[in-house]
């Protein structure tokens, strides 16, 4: 959700940053959050899972859409999105395992074991990269990501 949060800042915050460049974020939301919501009790999550429902973002995106966002020096903001395709797809304690299995047999798209493939992009935004070995978690930690976000924010 980071890249959500990243987004709003934008608007809070007119002209102070330049570039964003957000990573597997669920610019239309995942439907895990419309079949899972129960596990936000558990985890002390609700309002977290409730914002990830697609319905949510219909609002979200129209409220602060990616062609207006005042950033600073006509900046951009960029995507990357992973696709784990069930191999080496595990996360923190193996959530995303299930997460892509789930959204592969009641969607039948591709995803990085939370978020769909198609909702990591959004029109407004310039997509740079695929890393279809990198599952949700390998983008926050994965160098060639960060090398891949740098090099976009640099040009």
């Amino acid at each position: 959700m980071g890249g959500l949060v990243a987004r709003r800042y934008i608007y809070e915050y007119p002209n102070v940053l330049k570039g964003l460049v957000t990573l597997g974020t669920p610019h239309h939301g995942s439907p895990l959050a419309n079949s899972f919501e129960w596990a936000g009790f558990f985890v002390e999550a609700t309002e977290a899972i409730e914002n990830l429902r697609p319905s949510f973002f219909k609002v979200f995106n129209d409220a602060f859409p990616v062609t207006k966002s005042p950033l600073a020096d006509n900046g951009k903001i960029f995507t990357i999105r992973g696709d784990c395709d069930g191999k080496d797809c595990f996360g923190w304690a193996g959530e995303l395992i299930f997460g892509w299995t789930f959204l592969m047999q009641t969607t039948g798209k591709d995803n990085d074991g939370l978020v769909p493939f198609d909702s990591s992009v959004i029109d407004g935004a310039t997509h740079i990269a695929d890393f279809p070995d990198f599952d949700h978690f390998d983008l926050v930690q994965e160098p060639s990501v960060v090398e891949q976000a740098s090099e976009s924010l640099l040009r």
